[in-house]
């Protein structure tokens, strides 16, 4: 308990790996917590440690295989390690044990959207909004997976409804701004983008988007502005190599 009650305190300061270590010996005095492995595991996600959690929640599990909460968080540190699969057995088990939560859904469907399997994907976010209409991530994710679809105005719609709870989320705007091209409203679009760089003007990704709608726009001076601006920030980028050709052309007279 003592251990327990220190590693809180660590944590509470920022201080992960003094926590870490405290947990740590948690499991060595008494491996058959798993209340401590699940920390322990937790701790170790935090740090970027993805497969010492994935073992760590696996102990825990052992001891109670039938907990959602641990289920839930190997999957997702599977889902960090690469293992989609893992996660989605995971969090399939998850949802079976455990058919209202939310964040066990949101997170299925954001392992299958990773997979490409847009159905699958659509239907367990749906099940995530249904059960929990605030979740950010599960209206984003929808959103997204409709886009693959090329459901413009349901991915519009989706992702409207995720800034209404995060006004200044960027994913968000990036989102409904492709999906408004997609529906050729550019100026709505370009007005998404800039938002997003209100929020992070570094956003390199929101600045090349940005620059290839006022393309579409015929806003030369605009886009060659962006093109610059991008390529100022991220010119190691995969997508620079397009950028400077875009410019090159856009400068052409």
């Amino acid at each position: 308990a003592a251990r327990k009650i220190r590693a809180d305190a660590r944590l509470q300061k920022g201080d992960l790996a003094g926590a870490l270590a405290d947990v740590t010996k948690a499991t060595e005095l008494d491996p058959r917590l798993a209340r401590m492995w699940s920390d322990r595991g937790a701790l170790r996600d935090r740090l970027g440690d993805h497969e010492g959690a994935i073992a760590d929640l696996g102990r825990a599990l052992a001891l109670d295989p039938a907990n959602v909460y641990l289920l839930v968080n190997r999957g997702a540190a599977r889902q960090r390690n690469g293992d989609l699969e893992g996660a989605n057995a995971d969090l399939t088990k998850a949802v079976e044990l455990s058919p209202g939560n939310s964040t066990a859904w949101s997170n299925l469907g954001a392992v299958r959207l990773q997979r490409r399997e847009v159905d699958g994907a659509i239907a367990a976010l749906t099940k995530a909004v249904e059960i929990d209409p605030t979740s950010v991530s599960a209206w984003i994710n929808r959103g997204s997976a409709r886009e693959n679809k090329g459901d413009h105005a349901g991915a519009i719609e989706d992702e409207t409804r995720a800034l209404e709870k995060a006004p200044r989320n960027i994913v968000a705007l990036r989102n409904r701004a492709a999906a408004r091209l997609g529906l050729e409203e550019v100026d709505a679009a370009i007005a998404d983008l800039t938002l997003a760089l209100e929020v992070d003007p570094r956003c390199a990704s929101a600045l090349r988007e940005r620059a290839l709608a006022r393309v579409k726009k015929g806003d030369r001076d605009g886009a060659i502005d962006d093109c610059r601006e991008f390529l100022a920030i991220a010119p190691d980028d995969p997508a620079a190599p397009s950028i400077r050709a875009e410019l090159e052309r856009l400068r052409a007279p």
